[in-house]
């Protein structure tokens, strides 16, 4: 892409830029559409002076605004309403149904207040059956009463209801006669009772996870020795176990290897050994430590030292940009001589 240099027709700045691109920032971009708008008259005031039809005062408004204000265009419209006979004789004398008081109502109002329109609503329903007996006469099971009830009441008050519920959930049941495992007693008990006492119960649960097993005889897997033992015991000694442990971690390959730092001979001691001493192992991580440490370099465009860690080429991102455009251009010309 080629960039040409122009100047702005609004501030004078001169900026580069490619395509149709006409000014230099939004700024003058919305100042220029202002500017043609305003020539055309848009911005310019569409109010009329007009007169109310109501009070005959004169003001200014624009659109379909036609009374000055909120009074007026109130008045407007009761006007309309009673020319059509819509408001005429708006509240009328009333008797209530009910209680048959004389009162003033709107519309389709029948009542005086909602107590007696309650009433009514409940006379009508009363009068088609909706609020009939169906009441059935039934024998309570706790006290034994006749009583008169709807649907499913089993309980002729709240009082047998409770007392059935506490014999259904809290009946005591009588005690038998049992045997303690532990102490061998005679005892009387309810529902899982096991033991006569904590004491026993204690000494079951005790020997049920606390029990020591009988030890056995096993042989050491180092010296070869019998012995007693319990448990995951496997050794006969501490001196066993240590030998175990030490044959475990030895190094499994005796072979030798070569130093990568001074070239020497060693035999290793681990078996993630490196370096012949600690000596070698410092001058390698000295080494990683100032890898990472910044470096003065030049930059390939404006020629400036600049300190950089990673592979950077440009001391800011102008350069790189012009850099990024000059290999542009250069294409571009490639291209144009073939």
């Amino acid at each position: 892409m080629w960039y040409i240099r122009r100047v702005c027709p609004i501030c004078g700045k001169e900026f580069e830029a490619n395509g149709q691109k006409k000014y230099c920032c939004k700024k003058c971009a919305r100042r220029a559409a202002y500017e043609h708008l305003k020539a055309r008259g848009y911005y310019e005031s569409k109010q009329k002076t007009q007169i109310c039809p109501v009070c005959g005062k004169e003001f200014e408004a624009n659109g379909q605004k036609k009374y000055c204000c909120k009074k007026c265009a109130r008045k407007a419209h009761k006007a309309r309403r009673k020319a059509r006979g819509c408001d005429i004789d708006p509240l009328k004398s009333r008797v209530c149904p009910v209680c048959g008081k004389e009162f003033e109502g709107k519309g389709v109002k029948k009542y005086c207040s909602q107590k007696c329109a309650r009433r009514a609503a409940y006379e009508h329903l009363k009068a088609r059956g909706y609020y009939e007996s169906k009441q059935k006469t039934q024998i309570c099971p706790v006290c034994g009463k006749e009583f008169e009830a709807h649907y499913r009441k089993k309980y002729c008050s709240k009082k047998c209801a409770s007392k059935a519920v506490y014999a259904a959930h809290y009946t005591v049941k009588s005690p038998e006669k049992r045997v303690c495992p532990v102490c061998g007693k005679e005892f009387e008990a309810h529902y899982r009772k096991k033991y006569c006492s904590k004491k026993c119960a204690s000494k079951a649960v005790y020997a049920a996870h606390y029990t020591v097993k009988s030890p056995e005889k096993r042989v050491c897997p180092i010296c070869g020795k019998e012995f007693e033992a319990s448990g995951q015991k496997k050794y006969c000694s501490v001196e066993c176990r240590k030998a175990a442990c030490s044959a475990h971690y030895t190094v499994k390959s005796s072979e030798k290897r070569v130093c990568p730092v001074c070239g020497k001979e060693f035999e290793q001691e681990r078996s993630n050994q490196k370096y012949c001493s600690p000596e070698c192992y410092r001058k390698v991580d000295h080494a990683r430590y100032t890898a990472t440490l910044p470096k003065i370099r030049v930059c390939s465009v404006c020629g400036k030292e600049f300190e950089a860690n990673t592979d950077q080429k440009y001391c800011s991102t102008e350069c790189r940009r012009k850099a990024y455009r000059n290999a542009r251009k250069l294409k571009t010309q490639e291209k144009k001589e073939q």
